[in-house]
């Protein structure tokens, strides 16, 4: 049995052999005429190349091309019965050596699979004079070593694999046809080596609006790639934004969920940082809150582009602290020819009754390409409950606190037990037809409140909602060789509504014990229709120019819709006090609002969907941009200015200027200065129900940021400090005013390595480690009044010459002058640690390991938790 074993096994081996030797004799490849890239044609740099193929092998049949033009070199390689197409770029320079782009395509599928460059320098004379002769090496011998190497990739790759690590991010299975304008981004140049490795790192289109490979990005930049989404086994985006350097993410496992605050700027709610899929604002209309939590598919994410620092220059308003976007896929990944499809889903299931499904269905019928993505999230959030405090079942259950609320239900969830329940949808579409592209967006998320109020205040199983509908249209068309034109024009309706179980002025001592209960619907209704018009000329190899126009319409809600709630504005006319004075007089304090000591509770009726006209206001935003990029030997320029105006609040005008030297290739330092708004609220401007305070004089916040960026990128490797110092003027606190300054300090350093896998057969290892220093400063802060003689709390500016003896006079310490003085704001970690893992084993598997520290957080005196 041992010799049949051991004859089968042999048996197997020769044949295989013999297999795989045939495949290397029957293999046809069909080599393209080589482009000029960068430099002046010359003819005999791609005839030596095709004469070189055909000499330095005699097992492949090699074919000659007669075309530069991609396309039709591929119907001739089809109409040959070839296996793999090649082509490529040259660039060939006075004094400078011959350097090679080489593409190896799949003739079946007209994708990339492979790609290397290949030249010939010595890194380490960089910057003497020396006499080009003595650095020069032949063409001759530079083709040849590049030829052995395309040769070992076709032998190596009988199954047509696609390589991603050795293919530059534009060409990640793009067909053929559409590579004749591809300008690729070159790595190090080192003797001696043998690929190209910028994975899907290389462009970056968020940060100017235009495509830059990633060390001329003018800001601290950081992609997260659709491998990242599969090693890392991401659900959600709001897990992405936990392993993110200079983000502050604070879990409140309430309606909103979470609060992110990028570069230490604290906010109510994540309203300072401008999140877009792809380049459609998400931030909804009314409250400017980017909701980044789970109703977002991410089975069709492509990558996500997070940029640092204010952005307004190019984006208006909002982009205050900095952009997140998230590009989905656009089905080019398909086969060109015919028609072609793919579908994929993924599943979830956990505590807490918890499940997600999460689909895509992508396909391409020769020109039209349809790509859809959906997701859909329930479950619930932890029960808190067994916390203690104010979050116990004791207070939610409380009769004298609720009364006939406990009577109550919400959604099949009956009031008076802790429950954060959760079911979130959403779903991306977009269609596509040469250069016109159609989108839409539609998502809704339901969730209670869960521990964000205490439930002697809120039951936390109320629900409140979001809900999103985007349609687009967009024209990204090539006028000329060097005018390129992108028309888009977006449509808008965002809706924030949901129930509202509240208890107020219970007593908690004395005889009288209750409250003031009340269980009302709210709701209210924003739209917008918003057109850009951006051109993007090419003047010369060293010059871009980049001009936009915006005008936008939108119609916002001013008041929640709450019918029988106090004072509250009511699209029901009968429960309106200005439409319907005696309610008024009969329900003082809305006919929702009643005594805990009732047996019964007859609930107000819900707001109508469509928000009436007297409760809304129209503004009108225009913006105009020009940024210019302009490349001065190894500096490059990038100065930027915006324009924008708001019917309300009037004008703001941000420039953005930066500076990059390059110090070799794949290393530079950045200087950055940018300068951003954020406009206020509608729900600040106008008041959003009885007792919030409302200002229509507010003003925008003004940011102003310094920045310095070290950048180096090599093969496997990517390295990047940053140092920054941010000014802001006219915050906006959570209630309606212009109050106060603040001062950031902040250092991010981001470290990405991938080397040789010990794993025979298996990817590269990759790690990757971020720290975050933070010093969040405001010259307002929110005094306790701890002193026993002292009961009244209040924000406070600046300080007196009697410091923290301030409280032994309380009644004169008003009067006193103060000076400036910035104090730590809050809840901003000064310290953050990121650090991952990943062990690909053979190609089926994957380990990932990765942490997160947060350092200690100063309690913010208004954090609701």
């Amino acid at each position: 049995m041992v010799f049949i074993f051991r004859f089968l096994v042999m048996f197997f081996i020769i044949g295989m052999s013999i297999s795989f030797y045939a495949q290397e004799v029957n293999k046809k490849v069909y080599i393209g005429l080589f482009k000029p890239f960068q430099s002046s044609e010359t003819p005999e740099i791609s005839k030596k190349i095709q004469d070189e193929f055909i000499s330095q092998t005699k097992d492949i049949n090699f074919i000659k091309g007669k075309s530069t033009a991609t396309e039709q070199s591929l119907k001739e390689a089809k109409a040959n019965n070839a296996d793999f197409f090649i082509d490529g770029f040259y660039k060939k320079k006075e004094n400078s050596n011959l350097e090679l782009f080489i593409q190896i395509y799949d003739v079946n599928t007209g994708s990339v699979i492979d790609a290397h460059h290949v030249s010939f320098s010595f890194a380490e004379l960089e910057g003497l004079k020396l006499d080009p002769n003595e650095i020069k090496k032949p063409d001759s011998e530079i083709i040849a070593d590049a030829i052995k190497k395309t040769i070992i990739k076709v032998r190596s790759n009988p199954q047509k694999k696609i390589r991603n690590e050795n293919i530059e991010d534009s060409l990640i299975n793009q067909p053929i046809y559409e590579q004749g304008k591809f300008k690729i981004v070159q790595s190090e140049t080192q003797a001696g080596e043998e690929v190209f490795k910028l994975l899907q790192e290389n462009e970056v289109i968020t940060a100017s609006r235009t495509k830059e490979s990633l060390i001329d990005v003018p800001a601290s930049t950081v992609i997260i790639t659709e491998a990242d989404f599969k090693q890392r086994g991401y659900f959600s985006l709001d897990e992405v934004l936990h392993d993110l350097p200079g983000m502050d993410v604070i879990n409140t496992n309430g309606t909103d969920y979470n609060i992110i605050y990028q570069r230490g700027y604290r906010t109510p709610l994540t309203t300072r940082t401008l999140f877009m899929v792809n380049g459609i604002i998400q931030n909804d209309l009314w409250a400017q809150v980017a909701t980044i939590t789970r109703q977002y598919p991410v089975s069709n994410i492509k990558r996500i582009e997070v940029i640092y620092g204010p952005a307004s220059a190019v984006y208006g308003p909002n982009a205050f602290l900095g952009i997140i976007n998230v590009i989905t896929k656009d089905g080019k990944e398909l086969n060109s020819n015919g028609v072609s499809g793919k579908v994929s889903a993924q599943f979830l299931g956990g505590s807490f009754k918890g499940y997600s499904v999460d689909g895509a269905a992508n396909a391409k019928i020769g020109d039209l390409t349809i790509v859809t993505s959906a997701k859909r999230y329930e479950g619930e959030d932890p029960d808190l409950s067994k916390r203690g405090m104010y979050q116990s079942n004791y207070w939610s259950q409380n009769p004298y606190i609720w009364g006939p609320i406990l009577y109550q239900s919400n959604g099949g969830v009956p009031m008076g037990k802790y429950k954060d329940p959760v079911n979130d949808w959403g779903n991306f579409t977009n269609v596509t037809y040469k250069t016109l592209k159609f989108g839409l967006t539609i998502w809704d998320k339901l969730e209670g409140y869960g521990p964000y109020y205490p439930s002697d205040k809120s039951q936390p199983a109320a629900l409140w909602g979001k809900r999103q509908v985007h349609f687009n249209v967009e024209n990204d068309v090539e006028l000329s060789s060097k005018v390129r034109s992108f028309t888009q024009i977006v449509v808008k309706d965002d809706r924030i509504y949901g129930n509202w179980a509240e208890a107020d002025d219970y007593p908690y001592t004395g005889k009288d014990m209750f409250s003031s209960v009340s269980f009302t619907r709210w709701n209210t209704r924003s739209k917008s229709l918003l057109a850009n018009q951006n051109l993007e000329l090419q003047v010369n190899n060293n010059v871009k120019l980049i001009s936009g126009l915006k005008v936008e319409y939108k119609k916002l809600t001013k008041k929640y819709d709450v019918p029988g709630y106090y004072s509250s504005f009511s699209s029901v006319p009968l429960l309106n006090p200005d439409i319907n004075p005696s309610i008024k007089k009969e329900y003082p304090s809305g006919f929702g609002v009643v005594s805990s000591t009732e047996l019964f509770y007859l609930r107000p009726p819900s707001p109508k969907a469509e928000m009436p006209d007297e409760n809304t206001i129209g503004t009108i935003d225009r913006g105009a941009f020009l940024l210019s990029i302009i490349e001065i030997g190894k500096i490059r320029l990038s100065p930027g200015v915006r324009y924008d105006h708001n019917s309300i609040y009037g004008q703001s005008v941000n420039p953005r200027v930066t500076g990059i030297y390059r110090i070799t290739e794949n290393k530079a330092i950045k200087l950055l200065y940018g300068e951003a708004f954020n406009e206020p609220q509608p729900r600040q401007l106008f008041g959003a129900w009885s007792g919030r305070t409302a200002d229509i004089n507010l003003k925008p916040e003004k940011a102003r940021s310094y920045e310095i960026i070290y950048f180096q990128q090599g093969k496997g490797l990517l390295n990047e400090f940053s140092l920054y110092y941010s000014r802001y003027e006219n915050v906006i606190k959570e209630s309606a005013k212009n109050a106060g300054k603040r001062r950031i300090y902040g250092f991010e350093y981001r470290l990405k390595y991938s080397f040789e896998n010990f794993i025979p057969r298996s990817d590269q290892v990759s790690v990757y480690f971020n720290y975050t220093f933070t010093e969040s400063l405001s010259s307002i802060y929110y005094d306790h009044k701890l002193a026993p003689n002292i009961k009244t709390e209040a924000w406070m500016e600046g300080e007196t010459f009697l410091g923290q003896y301030e409280y032994l006079y309380p009644d004169l310490s008003p009067n006193l002058p103060r000076k400036q003085k910035y104090t730590t704001l809050g809840d901003i970690a000064p310290h953050k640690f990121n650090v991952g893992i990943n062990l690909p084993i053979l190609e089926s598997w994957n380990i990932n390991l990765r942490g997160n520290y947060i350092g200690k957080r100063q309690l913010y005196g208004r954090n609701p938790l």
